[in-house]
């Protein structure tokens, strides 16, 4: 279980850092309207994985607890779950570089002659979603490691 749990999180990172990268390889941004879109999947993959953890739904039912495991095959559950932190993976860092790009570009004028407010303005802006995220991922490591050692007992 702790190999799979690895590989989960090196899936999860892999796919953030090429959804982060995706305005640098040249992809389009996402439009304003649709910022919302990655966190809302987020959600659901979210919610998907938690019923899978209480409810068994991406497995079989020979996998199934309180069944005993079968003696060869492999449960699905594993590729679902997988599949799903690749996607979540590419919503995180989507829902990153796509609002730090749009709030970035907030207030711009097309005639480049920026006064010293606007760019201050932007500044706090862009340090504002920056300490926003850092305190999530805060929280969430938090969370985890504290789950985490209660899960241990």
């Amino acid at each position: 279980m702790f190999r799979s749990s690895k590989l989960m999180v090196a899936a999860d990172q892999t796919f953030v850092f090429l959804s982060r990268s995706s305005l640098s390889l040249g992809l389009p941004p996402v439009p304003r309207r649709l910022l919302p879109l990655p966190s809302i999947v987020q959600f659901s993959v979210l919610s998907l994985l938690t019923l899978q953890s209480s409810r068994f739904i991406f497995s079989s039912s020979a996998y199934t607890p309180p069944n005993p495991p079968p003696e060869y095959g492999v449960d699905r559950s594993i590729t679902f779950a997988f599949l799903l932190m690749c996607l979540e993976g590419l919503c995180g860092g989507s829902a990153y570089v796509n609002t730090f790009y749009h709030v970035g570009r907030e207030g711009d004028t097309d005639q480049g002659d920026e006064d010293v407010r606007s760019k201050m303005e932007r500044e706090f802006r862009i340090g504002a979603v920056g300490a926003a995220d850092s305190t999530g991922a805060s929280v969430i490591s938090y969370n985890t490691f504290s789950q985490s050692v209660l899960m241990m007992r």
